[in-house]
């Protein structure tokens, strides 16, 4: 029997937020790039510490006296991946305050206001786990609406396979952290996919009337919203990514819909606020000042356009999983085997698409392709080619999920002339379902293991280096359970929405719609609900 809508986003929310809580306590303290430093600034922040005056990109801040250690904490294994990290001196739980320098403290404050309500909580090293624990939730209820968007089609099998693939393992070893980054990739998940959504329903019927009670325009305002609150970058994604959605899927009346309608109109003033904000904030508190590490400043530009070429490659594998402090690659097969399902679902959803989306595709993969590289030039002198693949990523998941969708609309197109659906979806995606079980297990275990024992050791070889807070096979079996639930889902979902056609209606061979082979080709028909009605 399927689940109620709140029911089915409730399952959701605990399966995807499970999955970030074992990154969580798979991780050792600060052991997540950056970690110390956002630990730091959301204690201060919660705290009033917000407009501390600083020296380039490092700002002290007075917080609870535990923080003190917090970077020296990483320090003796950090870059060093064949050393577990059972290294690190116990983490101190102390009273009283002490001034910390952190280099997020000029960051727009929204998260670490939530996140720092933990140190309020407990303290010592429980309160970095429920820091951490509060970021694993918020990056679930986000990724458990965006589902709840793609579930809400009628008929979406692709689009569900790419969101899959959009759920890297980077994105949830950052959700097991104290960090911004998962939230603002789950929160720009959320608007990709209701965006779409939404505009694909206006397109279909553009004579629906937008209310503040659908759940797709709340999960649209509430991912945009969220998206430009994240982090100082996060305006720019917020930017391309309704700049994607509008060339790929907008017509003219579905426009007209939005912006006449009161739920359009509200919508747009509380981004426009949230937007602005933090457009304030990065301006007065010049948060996009870096670290100055002039260690390629002699380096002829020429060079610096090799190395930055270079990078990409590294910069994809960032993109599905490089853990610890950027010092452990994912087991080699995790890269091979999502390789290989991204290259499937680009073949299907390519094919798929119209001019328009095919041109919005190629402007994507050409910016998540070109625009780190041109940032790392802009500044490389001082910033030595800081980019990494993980800041690209709110965009990044832009291509499986587009992909996903042209697929579909490809799909519906062939249903609306009566072309037989294609029951071999629920193959396609029991081989989505392992390969991502594959991809997300090997990259956890891979991960875990480096903590444990180092990169040169292994499981019942090496004696641990590092024992975490609960049992390595108990949170491997964790991981194990959740995403073959989550993979079992997928097929169940893949497979019921590719046998049932929209609107339920029964589907006929051509031959009985009078469509036979002699029929227009299907990929430029393109009739909407409103005039087959």
């Amino acid at each position: 029997m399927p689940l109620s809508g709140r029911l089915r986003w409730l399952v959701l929310f605990v399966a995807l937020s499970a999955l970030g809580g074992v990154w969580a306590v798979a991780t050792p303290l600060y052991g997540v790039p950056d970690e110390p430093a956002h630990a730091v600034y959301s204690a201060a922040a919660v705290r009033g510490e917000l407009f501390e005056p600083g020296d380039g990109n490092r700002v002290e801040v007075r917080v609870p006296a535990d923080f003190a250690a917090a970077g020296a904490v990483p320090v003796c294994y950090a870059f060093q991946p064949e050393v577990p990290a059972g290294c690190a001196a116990a983490y101190p739980d102390v009273d009283g305050e002490a001034s910390v320098v952190t280099t997020a403290g000029r960051y727009p404050p929204a998260y670490y206001l939530y996140a720092g309500l933990a140190t309020f909580v407990d303290s010592g090293a429980q309160t970095v786990y429920l820091m951490r624990l509060l970021t694993a939730v918020l990056v679930g209820a986000l990724l458990a609406s965006a589902t709840c968007s793609v579930l809400d089609r009628r008929r979406a099998p692709w689009t569900s396979l790419g969101l899959a693939l959009a759920g890297t393992p980077m994105l949830f070893f950052f959700a097991g952290a104290v960090n911004p980054q998962a939230p603002e990739i789950a929160a720009a998940v959320l608007l990709w996919t209701s965006g779409a959504a939404l505009l694909v329903t206006l397109r279909a019927d553009p004579g629906r009337q937008l209310r503040l009670r659908d759940p797709l325009v709340r999960r649209v305002v509430v991912g945009a919203a969220v998206l430009s609150l994240a982090r100082p970058l996060s305006l720019l994604w917020l930017a391309l990514v309704v700049a994607c959605l509008l060339g790929a899927f907008a017509t003219a009346p579905a426009l007209r819909a939005i912006v006449t309608s009161r739920a359009g109109v509200v919508g747009a003033v509380v981004v426009g606020i949230t937007s602005l904000t933090t457009l304030g904030w990065v301006l007065v508190r010049d948060s996009l000042i870096q670290q100055d590490v002039p260690i390629f400043a002699d380096l002829p530009f020429s060079q610096a356009v090799i190395t930055a070429v270079e990078k990409a490659d590294n910069e994809y594998r960032e993109m599905i999983g490089v853990f610890g402090w950027r010092d452990n690659a994912a087991p080699g097969i995790a890269y091979v085997v999502f390789t290989l399902l991204l290259g499937s679902l680009l073949l299907v959803g390519s094919s798929g698409a119209r001019r328009r989306q095919l041109a919005v595709l190629a402007a994507l993969a050409g910016v998540v392709l070109l625009l780190p590289g041109v940032l790392d030039l802009s500044e490389y002198e001082s910033s030595a080619f800081a980019w990494q693949g993980r800041y690209t990523l709110p965009i990044a998941v832009g291509v499986p999920l587009l992909l996903g969708f042209f697929a579909d609309e490809r799909g519906q197109r062939r249903v609306d002339l009566g072309v037989t659906v294609d029951h071999s979806m629920r193959r396609v995606a029991l081989a989505f379902g392992a390969g991502l079980v594959v991809v997300h297990v090997a990259a956890f275990v891979g991960a875990l293991n480096r903590n444990v024992h180092g990169v040169s050791g292994w499981w019942f070889v090496s004696q641990p280096g590092w024992v975490p807070p609960l049992p390595s096979w108990l949170l491997v079996a964790g991981c194990v359970v959740v995403c073959c639930s989550l993979a079992a889902g997928l097929v169940g979902v893949v497979g019921s929405q590719a046998d049932r056609p929209a609107g339920g209606r029964s589907v006929r061979p051509p031959e009985q719609t009078g469509l036979g082979t002699g029929a227009a080709p299907v990929d430029r028909v393109d009739q909407s609900e409103a005039t087959r009605r």
